[in-house]
């Protein structure tokens, strides 16, 4: 347990270490990276702001991580390894979490709805902040985020079938490629809701019934 406690606080580490050389570079290509209009050094700001939200994220999931592990010890007596799929499930989270971190901050700074208006603006940022919550909620290893990541999974393979359905009544013609991409868009997100939903191994993992 000491040996997997020690590979999730180097996982951390690497985790900002890249964020921090990734920050670096940028940073160095904004400044040395000659002239235009606008100047690339005036984003510099921009970059900074974004590192800082970037190890202040990794810092939070880390904590929440840990609190969650914290719960269990107390709960069972002893924690256990994250299972794979869940750890898919978490994976996909953050990344929707982030791209809402990202519409979210690219409309404070540039002043309008980015990088869609309207309805669509609205849905988007919906459905980031539900990733969130799911993702707080695995991160702390609360029974309810089982049917939440589920249902999420299962959202995405239905938005699959209404877009091929939407093209399929519009009368698009739909190419071989198209069908394999869309075949993979609503088979793995599937699988993973139900795996996520029936797994026994995931259920005594989150403590639910």
């Amino acid at each position: 347990m000491m040996r997997f406690l020690r590979y999730v606080g180097r996982g951390y580490r690497l985790a900002h270490t890249i964020w921090a050389l990734l920050a670096s570079f940028i940073c160095v290509v904004l400044v040395f990276g000659g002239g235009g209009h606008p100047p690339p050094i005036i984003f510099l700001p921009i970059v900074l702001a974004v590192w800082c939200v970037g190890h202040l994220v990794l810092w939070g999931i880390s904590r929440l991580e840990a609190k969650g592990r914290e719960l269990m010890a107390k709960a069972e007596g002893e924690t256990s390894s994250w299972p794979f799929g869940l750890m898919i499930a978490l994976i996909g989270s953050g990344l929707v979490s982030c791209v809402g971190l990202v519409q979210l901050g690219g409309t404070l700074i540039l002043g309008k709805w980015y990088p869609f208006t309207g309805t669509l603006w609205a849905a988007a940022m919906a459905v980031s902040l539900a990733h969130g919550v799911c993702l707080v909620g695995l991160l702390l290893r609360l029974s309810w985020s089982r049917l939440t990541s589920a249902s999420l999974c299962i959202g995405w393979a239905l938005l699959a079938v209404w877009q091929i359905s939407e093209q399929l009544v519009h009368g698009h013609r739909i190419d071989m490629a198209e069908y394999a991409v869309l075949f993979v868009g609503i088979s793995l997100p599937s699988f993973l809701g139900y795996h996520i939903l029936f797994s026994r191994r995931i259920r005594a993992f989150l403590r639910s019934s």
